[in-house]
């Protein structure tokens, strides 16, 4: 039994935030691998969205505290 699912394109542009077209964009240059559905709409997997989203998003922590002012006073 897999553990993926397929996703239409719709989805994975909202996942990676990004348009239908970046996401077609990837198919057509290999990133994402798709497939059909019913004949028509392409599907695409559910964990390869999720690998690319964790490539894509970048993890900036906020600064808080005394040591994220402006500068030290005197």
């Amino acid at each position: 039994m897999s553990k993926f699912c397929w996703i239409d394109l719709d989805e994975a542009a909202v996942r990676l935030s990004t348009t239908l077209e970046s996401v077609k964009s990837l198919i057509d240059e290999g990133v994402l691998s798709a497939r059909t559905f019913d004949g028509s709409e392409l599907v695409v997997q559910s964990d390869e969205v999720a690998g690319l989203a964790e490539l894509f998003s970048f993890n900036n922590p906020a600064l808080r505290g005394p040591h994220a002012g402006k500068g030290r006073r005197p």
